[in-house]
């Protein structure tokens, strides 16, 4: 075991790194309890006993609640169902532009997004 450089992402935080198994090529489990730290405009939950987490399952529409910064300004949005994507007038969208939104989040939300949709078309299909 050592503590490693994901605690100093953490804000310092003095957090136990496994190394990774030879057999699988994964990391070993090391977390010994739930622990949910701030990270990068979100929460970051350390679990034990899982490697993937899966999507949520919820409809498309609903992922915007999950994203605060994305709630404070739907108002602002041409249309009130917005799904910040490729609507016009998106606040979301403008702010990416003005560079006041990062980049990377909004991509993980588009994708989630898309994910979401394809598992929804799956169901009545």
């Amino acid at each position: 075991m050592q503590h490693g450089k994901i605690g100093a992402a953490l804000g310092n935080k003095d957090l136990v790194v496994g190394d990774l198994s030879k057999r699988i090529r994964r990391g070993k489990n090391t977390t010994r309890a739930v622990e949910i730290h701030n990270f990068a405009g979100g929460k970051l939950v350390d679990t034990c006993g899982f490697s993937v987490a899966e999507s949520i399952d919820i409809k498309p529409e609903e992922l915007i609640y999950y994203y605060e910064d994305f709630l404070k300004v739907q108002n602002k949005c041409r249309f009130a169902n917005c799904k910040h994507i490729s609507e016009p007038g998106c606040a979301v969208k403008k702010m990416l532009e003005e560079g006041t939104f990062d980049k990377d989040r909004y991509g993980r939300y588009v994708k989630l997004y898309r994910e979401l949709e394809e598992r929804r078309k799956k169901l009545y299909v």
